[in-house]
């Protein structure tokens, strides 16, 4: 299989920023894509560096990396950088510009799971512990979306449109999904009744953190319209 990057050429922040700009050419700034464009190219090159500079330069650290929350990812970047800047657009533009890596890239969230370890750790990353406040909500969204990470993951739904179509699914279809796992059997005790309230809240916590995902395939879609 024909590796992501070329890490044996990569050592430093202008061999990433060449890496970069194979992906991300430059076009005109009268370009619809321009802002869209030096953003990912800026992005990926913050990334590819971080990753040489603490010797996780490999497919599998750069897919892991990109399976991270938009906001974590963000978190990677050196204080008051270029790409840092980016992420200061609010919440639907930094998951467009991750997005946007992730799709000329060809990959897709499922790329950084290879263990429960992994799906754990991108739970965590994408529902995160709310500053202050009441934490049941966020851990019940954890371990549901747990359960449907590992259900897809098994049934060989592995792209992000697919990710976004589950999560879309009624409620006692999602606790199906959950109760047919191991690691989605604590997200089913959360949703088990689908007509309560509570299973209503888990799933709305769940769906207003993961909403960027919609954001980026709809934006995708329009593009292809267009």
């Amino acid at each position: 299989m024909k590796n992501v990057m070329d890490w044996n050429s990569i050592n430093g922040t202008m061999d990433a920023k060449t890496a970069a700009i194979a992906l991300f050419p430059e076009v005109s700034a009268e370009n619809e894509e321009y802002f869209w464009t030096e953003a990912a190219r800026t992005v990926l090159t913050a990334i590819l560096t971080k990753l040489v500079k603490d010797n996780r330069g490999s497919d599998l650290e750069l897919k892991k990396t990109l399976s991270l929350s938009p906001l974590e990812i963000f978190r990677l970047m050196p204080a008051g950088s270029e790409a840092a800047r980016y992420g200061h657009g609010g919440d639907k533009q930094t998951a467009a510009i991750i997005h946007t890596i992730i799709s000329r890239l060809n990959m897709a969230l499922f790329d950084g799971i290879e263990s429960e370890a992994d799906i754990n750790a991108i739970a965590v990353s994408l529902v995160p512990a709310p500053p202050d406040g009441d934490l049941f909500w966020n851990t019940a969204a954890q371990d549901v979306l747990k359960g449907l990470l590992a259900s897809c993951h098994q049934s060989g739904k592995r792209s992000n449109i697919e990710l976004w179509q589950v999560l879309a699914a009624p409620i006692k279809d999602v606790a199906e999904m959950c109760k047919s796992t191991k690691l989605g059997q604590a997200g089913y005790c959360y949703i088990q009744d689908a007509d309560s309230k509570q299973a209503a809240g888990v799933i709305g916590a769940l769906v207003s953190h993961l909403s960027w995902l919609e954001f980026c395939l709809t934006r995708e879609d329009d593009k292809a319209i267009s």
